[in-house]
């Protein structure tokens, strides 16, 4: 509607009911893949003007469809999976009268955007600094040893446990649920690229369960993961004085 056209090239579509969600998927995109190939061929067109085909206006809604045509779309311009690459298409338009519709297929081009295009791709800011900062290491030829990754160990024989204290800080407590060491908040996106952080709506949604349902703190807590230790006035960390009365949960069997 309101766009002129030279030729019309009619693709044919399966039946929508055949199979689930799915397999409606994957024949919409198998049928866009052909439709954009035979359009894209030497002897084809340089400009393509497409509709939603699989909207529910053609009575055809299969899974993810605004996705899956702006995904064949981009590869049909790239020509990053074929073969013998042929580049006389160079403009893939898509028209849609309703509303609903053109959101997702907006929504959809973002996604594709962010994924293939350089200057829009996304990472999180530990993988763009640990990228940006890293250093080569000269290791000799020839290394005298090597260090090993993990602590020697020594073996224990099993038995009666007699000494409870040392078997409870050895074994039991490096393993208790710490909920602050468990729950983290999700990491911050930035542009590939250039590093700068991406906009609000690019961002991964807050969590909002944390360390007993709290998001933030506004001032610093004393209280720590570990029992024996607190925070001071100052910011310090001391040990408290008092001693730690296991529960029965996590106490040793003797």
């Amino acid at each position: 509607r309101g766009v002129a056209a030279k030729q019309i090239l009619f693709v044919v579509m399966p039946w929508f009911w055949q199979g689930s969600p799915m397999d409606a998927g994957k024949r919409l995109r198998h049928c866009v893949h052909r439709a954009l190939q035979r359009a894209g061929a030497p002897h084809g067109f340089a400009t393509v003007a497409m509709p939603h085909i699989g909207g529910g206006i053609f009575g055809y809604e299969p899974l993810m469809s605004s996705a899956v045509m702006l995904e064949e779309a981009m590869e049909a311009l790239l020509q990053v999976e074929a073969q013998v690459p042929s580049y006389k298409l160079q403009r893939i338009t898509f028209v849609e009268d309703r509303l609903e519709t053109a959101e997702a297929m907006h929504e959809a081009l973002t996604e594709v955007a962010h994924r293939w295009l350089p200057d829009r791709r996304l990472t999180t800011a530990a993988e763009y600094w640990g990228q940006s900062t890293r250093r080569l290491v000269v290791m000799p030829d020839a290394p005298n040893f090597f260090w090993k990754m993990r602590r020697v160990k020594f073996k224990k024989h099993h038995g009666v446990k007699r000494k409870w204290r040392r078997n409870y800080i050895g074994n039991v407590k490096p393993f208790l649920w710490r909920a602050m060491r468990v729950h983290q908040p999700p990491p911050l996106k930035v542009f590939k690229e250039s590093g700068e952080i991406a906009p609000h709506r690019l961002q991964a949604p807050g969590r909002p369960y944390f360390f007993r349902g709290v998001t933030h703190w506004l001032f610093p807590s004393r209280r720590s993961g570990f029992h024996m230790l607190r925070k001071s006035s100052k910011g310090h960390w001391v040990a408290k004085l008092q001693q730690y009365r296991l529960w029965e949960a996590v106490r040793p069997k003797l």
